[in-house]
């Protein structure tokens, strides 16, 4: 006789907790998916029944019985339509677009109803936070999850909850789902970074140059790497703050080749905001840019594509992939 092999504690618990991001879309909501219990309001509304039932015996009274009974039935019937409000709902897709650290990444979650009624008042819970949606008879549905950003690299959904009280209150139902879904968080730019290094064609491939000579078009506050005879040192001689000046660019129509040691930080995410800003800087400015980061390497190019790409790379720079969206 073949015999069942006996789950793990880890299989147990991930079976009725879905800790793991395994779930595999779309996913339908069934019955072996589904939890439900009294809700508060319901629990109340028991101990009311109770006190009813016991006046009722204790007072012989009929009508006491026949009220009692009959909120029993509410009470029953309600569990029924509470759990046929979530049963066969489906989770089709999940998607989002990269977000900038400190920012809100938005997770666009696809809903569909393929059944015969309207599932209302549907709560997705997530990360501690609560969304509401309805999802109507054959029809589908999408709802934004938005989730704050602390840090660059990959951001991850974890574990969502559809939660439902539908019709009224008595009971709570809840199902888990658990998709690998994440989103690339992207370095935040740095405020007022120095000029871009840049690289000509007609010197020496390795050299670089912190800004280009031009006429003085402004003054902007001094950041830590900006070459000291950009430093307006009369105006700081006069008792002010250190001001650098911005120069107007008259260059002969060079590449800039950005890369980690350019930036002259050691802190990786203070390498990753100023190497950010400076591409954020060549793309408005249309000039043609090549990003170098250990072990990757992106050719000269320009456009959003190029822009994107970049970003990327440094938001992915020295990070452990998880489970990306696809």
């Amino acid at each position: 006789m073949t015999g069942s092999i006996p789950l793990s504690a880890k299989d147990v618990s991930q079976r009725f907790f879905r800790k793991r991001p395994e779930d595999t879309l779309p996913l339908t909501v069934e019955h072996q998916r589904i939890y439900i219990v009294p809700s508060k309001r319901g629990l109340a509304f028991l101990l009311a029944l109770m006190v009813c039932l016991i006046a009722s015996i204790n007072y012989q009274l009929n009508l006491g019985y026949a009220l009692s009974f009959l909120l029993a039935g509410l009470f029953a019937a309600s569990l029924l339509h509470t759990y046929k409000n979530l049963s066969g709902l489906t989770l089709d897709a999940v998607s989002a677009k990269p977000a900038t650290c400190g920012d809100n990444a938005v997770f666009q979650l696809q809903l569909s109803n393929k059944g015969q009624q309207d599932r209302i008042g549907i709560d997705i819970t997530y990360a501690g936070e609560r969304v509401r949606t309805d999802v109507n008879t054959n029809e589908t549905t999408r709802v934004e999850l938005p989730l704050k950003t602390t840090q660059r690299g990959y951001q991850a959904l974890g574990r969502i909850a559809l939660t439902s009280q539908y019709p009224i209150g008595l009971w709570t139902t809840w199902s888990y789902c658990h998709t690998p879904a994440s989103v690339i968080v992207r370095p935040k730019p740095e405020t007022n970074p120095p000029p871009m290094p840049r690289s000509f064609a007609d010197g020496d491939a390795d050299s670089t140059q912190q800004g280009i000579d031009g006429d003085v078009a402004s003054l902007r506050d001094y950041v830590p790497g900006d070459p000291l005879t950009r430093i307006a040192w009369k105006r700081a001689a006069r008792g002010g703050s250190l001001h650098v000046r911005e120069l107007e660019e008259n260059h002969p129509g060079g590449d800039i080749e950005l890369n980690v040691a350019a930036t002259d930080f050691h802190d990786i995410e203070a390498q990753m905001s100023r190497l950010a800003a400076w591409v954020m800087d060549a793309h408005r400015a249309g000039a043609s840019y090549s990003l170098s980061l250990d072990g990757q390497q992106l050719d000269t190019a320009a456009g959003d594509a190029h822009r994107n790409a970049c970003l990327d790379a440094l938001a992915t720079y020295k990070v452990q992939a998880p489970g990306q969206l696809p």
